[in-house]
C-alpha cells in the first residue's frame, strides 16, 4: 500500500508503484522504499500530473533572530507527517547567517547528491531583484545561485527540486544560462 500525504496542494507519496522511470535518470541504484514522489498538478486530474522523485529533503534557513522562524516551523511540521507515514525520508535543517555559510551548505549538499541521492532543497531567506539576502545582509546573486545549484542538479540526474521561500524568488530565471545546463528541475 502506498503512503500519501497532502502538503498544501501537492501530493507526496511513497513510490511503490511500477511507474516508468524517466529516461534521463537511472534510478536502479535508489532503494524503492526510500524513494518519495511529488505529484505536481491538480489532485482531481491525477493522470496528467508531473512526478518528481526525491529521497532527501533539506531546509536551509537564514532569517534574523527576531523574525518568525518559518524554516524551522516547516521542518517541525513535516517531521511528524513523514513519521506518521511510517517511511524514511532523511531531512536536514540548516541555518546559515551569511552567503559563505550558504556556499558551505551547498558544497555538503553536492557531496550527498554525488552519493546518488535525489534532493529537494527548500530555501527560507529574504530576496531582492538581485538575489538571495541572508541574515547578516550578505547576498548571493541569481547567477551565482544558479552556478551553485547546477552541479547539484547534474549529480541528481537533473531531478533537483528547489523551493525558494523568499521575495523575488522568480528572479532565479535571470541566472539561468542555457548553455551550461539547468540549475534545477523546478
Amino acid at each position: 500500500m502506498a503512503h500519501a500525504v497532502i502538503v498544501k496542494e501537492m501530493l507526496v507519496s511513497r513510490a511503490l508503484t511500477n511507474r516508468k522511470r524517466p529516461p534521463h535518470r537511472d534510478l536502479a541504484s535508489v532503494k524503492r522504499a526510500d524513494l518519495w514522489e511529488v505529484a505536481i498538478g491538480e489532485k482531481q486530474n491525477f493522470r496528467r500530473m508531473t512526478f518528481l522523485r526525491f529521497n532527501r529533503l533539506y531546509v536551509i534557513k537564514s532569517l534574523a533572530a527576531d523574525e518568525v522562524p518559518t524554516g524551522t516551523i516547516l521542518f517541525e511540521y513535516l517531521r511528524p507527517v513523514i513519521d506518521a507515514a511510517a517511511c524514511t525520508l532523511p531531512m536536514g535543517l540548516y541555518k546559515c547567517h551569511d552567503a559563505q555559510g550558504f556556499r558551505d551548505i551547498a558544497a555538503e549538499v553536492l557531496v550527498n547528491s554525488l552519493e546518488g541521492h535525489l534532493l529537494w532543497i527548500h530555501i527560507e531567506c529574504h530576496g531582492s531583484d538581485d538575489g538571495l539576502i541572508f541574515a547578516n545582509g550578505s547576498e548571493i546573486g541569481w547567477p551565482a545561485l544558479c552556478d551553485l545549484l547546477r552541479p547539484i542538479n547534474q549529480a541528481c540526474g537533473f531531478q533537483l527540486f528547489v523551493a525558494l521561500a523568499c521575495c523575488y524568488g522568480s528572479g532565479i530565471v535571470t541566472g539561468i544560462d542555457t548553455g551550461n545546463g539547468a540549475p534545477a528541475w523546478a
